[in-house]
């Protein structure tokens, strides 16, 4: 695999000494500690080799602070160095940055501002393949429902092509129909954001991250709203500048602590 974080650091670097106040990458801040940390940077880990827990015990020790997650959440802190604050969320259309790390929502928003000069770029790849997170939000029928017949009718109504299509056009997300999909403006073959429709198409499955794939899920628990706000403050102190080994093991250890009181 091909190691391109040098290439990443190179790019910045070379941004920066054009740009009046050096920063030159959004990493939107702007969106505050929470389930945006762990999506949008937890493939950064995947890339390095690591994960953020271990998929079949889920436990974090080990795994969320292991060499692989430390060196790729190093990385994120050395480019931090570049990074606006962007506290109104503007940053990239205002033109004061030339790089937005944010997914595809906000590509309507960005191709208005920006037309033929906005290009979707992979993630940079830190020698275990690039990665990208794979799943959204969901629909599901409780158990012990009484109206269970009525919500399956619902769920069918809403997962109809006319309907995937109004919901992918509303809320600009990959369909979730393949036929959908293919004939999408947006992320069918020849669209401007066809690279995800290549990324989503090569998943990873159940398991955790392959060098072989590119979408990975994740973790598959009731327990990952822990996983996560762990982990997305141990990304907001290294983005401040904490050590990643520390921040990484407090995590890991409030992960394993409060999985230990759910046995």
């Amino acid at each position: 695999m091909t190691d391109s974080a040098a290439e990443f650091t190179a790019a910045i670097t070379q941004l920066a000494a054009a740009d009046p106040d050096g920063l030159v990458l959004d990493l939107k801040r702007s969106y505050g500690v929470g389930e945006w940390l762990t999506y949008g940077f937890a493939p950064l880990i995947w890339s390095a080799g690591g994960d953020l827990v271990d998929r079949g015990s889920g436990r974090a020790e080990g795994v969320l602070n292991g060499p692989e997650s430390v060196l790729a959440m190093t990385r994120l802190q050395e480019w931090a160095a570049y990074v606006d604050p962007d506290d109104d969320g503007d940053a990239f259309i205002a033109g004061d940055v030339a790089l937005s790390w944010v997914g595809h929502w906000a590509y309507p928003q960005y191709a208005a501002a920006l037309g033929d000069d906005l290009v979707v770029l992979p993630l940079p790849d830190l020698g275990f393949g690039p990665k990208t997170g794979q799943g959204s939000w969901t629909w599901a029928v409780g158990a012990s429902s009484d109206n269970q017949q009525a919500a399956g009718s619902f769920l069918a109504f809403l997962l109809s092509a006319e309907q995937v299509e109004r919901m992918s056009t509303a809320n600009g997300a990959v369909p979730g129909r393949t036929d959908v999909l293919a004939d999408s403006p947006l992320y069918g073959r020849t669209g401007p954001l066809a690279l995800l429709s290549y990324q989503l198409d090569r998943t990873c499955g159940d398991g955790g991250p392959r060098p072989d794939c590119i979408a990975v899920r994740r973790p598959p628990t009731p327990n990952y709203p822990t996983i996560s706000a762990h982990v997305a403050l141990a990304i907001d102190e290294i983005l401040r500048g904490a050590d990643p080994q520390e921040s990484l093991s407090s995590a890991a250890a409030a992960i394993d602590r409060e999985r230990a009181s759910l046995d």
